[in-house]
C-alpha cells in the first residue's frame, strides 16, 4: 500500500499547516533507523515523524475498512493508495476526514512530547 502523489501531497500540506514540517525526517534512511529503534523498544522524541505517523494511521484505518487486498497490487502492478480506495468504495468524506483527523492527532502528540507549544498558534 502506498499513497498516490496527490494524497501524499495533501497529507504533507496538512502536516505543514499544523506547523509540524520541521519534525519530518529528512530522508527515508532516517525513517528506517527510527522504525528500527522503535521495534527494539527504544523511543526517542527526536524520532517522532508526524508525516510517517499520519501515513501509518491512514494505512491502518484503510486495512480495517477495506481488508488485506490493499496490501497487494492492482491489475497494472501498482500498489493501492489507501485514500483512493476509500473514496472509490463509497466512503464519502473519508479522505478529508482521515487527513484532518490523523494530522490533528499528530499535532496533539507533538504537543504531549513537548516538541511544539501546547497553545495553538494563531495564523
Amino acid at each position: 500500500m502506498k499513497s498516490c502523489t496527490s494524497h501524499w501531497d495533501e497529507l504533507r500540506q496538512a502536516i505543514d499547516q499544523r506547523g509540524l514540517s520541521g519534525l519530518i525526517a529528512g530522508s527515508g534512511e532516517k525513517v528506517c533507523e527510527a522504525i528500527a529503534r522503535q521495534l527494539e523498544g527504544i523511543v526517542e522524541p527526536g524520532d517522532f515523524d508526524p508525516l510517517m505517523s499520519a501515513n501509518w494511521a491512514i494505512m491502518s484505518a484503510a486495512l480495517q475498512c477495506g481488508g488485506l487486498y490493499l496490501m497487494g497490487e492492482d491489475e497494472n502492478g501498482n500498489q493501492y493508495c489507501p485514500l483512493c480506495e476509500a473514496a472509490q468504495h463509497g466512503h464519502p468524506g473519508t479522505v478529508a476526514e482521515w487527513i484532518t483527523g490523523c494530522c490533528d492527532a499528530q499535532l496533539e502528540h507533538a504537543r504531549e512530547l513537548g516538541l511544539v507549544p501546547k497553545v495553538p498558534l494563531v495564523s
